[in-house]
């Protein structure tokens, strides 16, 4: 497998593209061997580091683009961002010098190639496809934890290395977000639609000055979508399922989710893209047991009392004081096979996915979580039962009760207690099968396993069911609890929310009911 760049992707070569040898440059601490890739904004080089042997990637400021003021700021951008990032799914910087009038960046060498180089030889499986875009979120979802949107996302700038890991490179273009980020990366307006049109979001076409962490997301599904397809999604573009390709109708509603013209239409952030991706494509998913088919009776539910509880991130200054009134909560989600009676007796569409056997088919696993479910159908199914959903309120104290906790079982991190991603089961589990993390009322998977349809608006803290966010008659997203099982335990806790659109159908989407106390029953 050839080498390749580091910054650009490109094959190594040792000429300066007349067929001469390059000439290299002197860089104290370094030896440089051979240049390697030249483009626009960097001329790189391979090197050594002279005392640990370690081979790095030198990149240079082309000398025509030094005394251009916006371009030695993204020059200095590019090394501010990298400097801001710690993954192995990002090439790692090591420093930046300044040689005279020649601006440096010291980079780790890989080997491999450019991910635009395997779909045009298509040699890509379709389950290393969804590898590769669940590594390449994985590294947004850090860099955008850390104020840093790449704003350049494509093939060119992913690399594959030789033990077929992901590499995000090329940040030259990146948008830092945050107080000091913000103060230092001014770029003129002539900057602000750089970037590859083919893989950008319609506002970035706009203005890429003015975009969000939501334009990566676009760029990565139409990535997602040539690694499928070999094509660009461009005009009247069919589902990657609708071609000649191995995937699920389920991969369809992640794709053209990320590929909305509208941003708030898109997922909200790269972990919830990751996970709605992988609970779609099966990816870490093995078909458990057939189970007891029993599992159609109506489910136990618990008592939470009435009373005064902290609601809200401690950690982000949201927590409040909020009072319910008694209640009971489902101690687990809703199954297929109690779904099943729902859907038999009245006639209500099938939930999506539900026939697909590798993960939810309900004559094979009824006592998995219902998934596939909108908003608008956990609230029919609620109604049906004679129940309603929970408010987020409600769902936050079933899991957290009244001391502040972090987990339902208390602020010890022990993913073994819930079904994420580092628990190992790798997979959907069945409800009624756990009893190592139950919250202080004895409810069960309220971390992990699904995500949770709840009752209230997206509305902002403090909490107060008065204030409208509980009807629902008013349009607008549903709030989310939870965590599926696919979900890093370090994103997990009793407090944290996730706003969606109510209509939303993904396979990793379940909910549980509530029923208002009434002490005479």
């Amino acid at each position: 497998m050839p080498l390749a760049c580091p910054d650009c992707g490109g094959r190594l070569d040792a000429t300066d593209g007349s067929g001469e040898p390059a000439t290299l440059p002197e860089v104290p601490g370094y030896v440089l061997h051979e240049e390697s890739a030249r483009g626009g904004m960097g001329v790189v080089f391979r090197g050594t580091h002279r005392k640990t042997g370690r081979p790095v990637a030198l990149k240079f400021l082309p000398p025509e683009k030094v005394r251009d003021a916006d371009s030695v700021r993204r020059f200095e951008r590019e090394a501010e961002a990298l400097a801001a990032l710690n993954h192995p799914g990002i090439v790692r910087f090591l420093e930046r010098l300044e040689l005279g009038d020649r601006q440096v960046l010291v980079m780790e060498w890989v080997e491999g190639e450019p991910l635009d180089r395997r779909i045009s030889s298509g040699r890509l499986a379709p389950r290393e496809i969804f590898a590769i875009a669940l590594e390449l979120l994985d590294t947004l979802a850090h860099a955008h934890a850390r104020g840093v949107i790449h704003r350049d996302i494509k093939p060119q700038n992913i690399l594959l290395t030789l033990g077929g890991a992901v590499k995000l490179t090329d940040f030259g273009l990146a948008h830092l977000d945050g107080g000091e980020f913000r103060r230092r990366a001014r770029i003129t307006r002539s900057q602000s639609n750089l970037g590859s049109a083919d893989y950008m979001a319609p506002e970035q076409r706009r203005d890429s000055s003015r975009v969000d962490h939501r334009a990566d997301l676009y760029s990565a599904g139409v990535v997602l979508y040539e690694m499928l397809t070999g094509e660009l999604p461009v005009g009247r573009f069919s589902p990657p399922s609708t071609r000649p390709v191995d995937c699920s109708p389920a991969v369809d509603a992640v794709v053209l989710r990320a590929l909305e013209a509208d941003p708030e239409r898109r997922f909200e952030s790269a972990p919830q893209m990751r996970d709605a991706l992988a609970a779609a494509s099966g990816i870490g998913l093995t078909t458990p047991e057939a189970l007891d088919s029993s599992d159609d009776a109506a489910p136990p539910m618990v008592f939470v009392p009435g009373g005064e509880f902290r609601m809200g991130d401690p950690l982000a200054g949201t927590e409040h004081t909020v009072t319910l009134a008694p209640y009971l909560i489902d101690a687990f989600p809703v199954t297929n096979g109690q779904y099943r009676r729902f859907v038999e007796s009245t006639g209500h569409p099938e939930p999506r996915y539900w026939l697909d056997a590798g993960q939810t088919a309900v004559e094979t696993h009824p006592q998995l979580p219902v998934v596939g479910v909108s908003w608008h159908d956990a609230l029919a199914y609620a109604r049906w039962a004679g129940k309603r959903l929970p408010t987020e309120a409600e769902w936050e104290k079933a899991a957290r009760g009244t001391d502040g906790r972090r987990y339902p079982w208390g602020d010890a991190p022990e993913p073994g207690r819930c079904n994420c991603r580092e628990s190992g089961s790798g997979r959907l589990t069945a409800s009624g099968g756990r009893s190592e993390g139950p919250s202080p009322y004895g409810a069960e998977d309220m971390l992990g396993n699904v995500l949770e349809w709840t009752s209230s608006l997206d509305a902002p803290y403090p909490y107060a069911a008065s204030d409208g966010r509980e009807n629902p008659e008013l349009p607008g997203k549903r709030v989310l609890r939870g965590g599926s099982w696919y979900s890093p335990f370090a994103e997990l806790a009793v407090w944290n929310r996730y706003p969606e659109l109510a209509d939303l159908r993904m396979p990793n989407v379940g909910f549980r009911c509530a029923r208002t106390h009434d002490p005479e029953n």
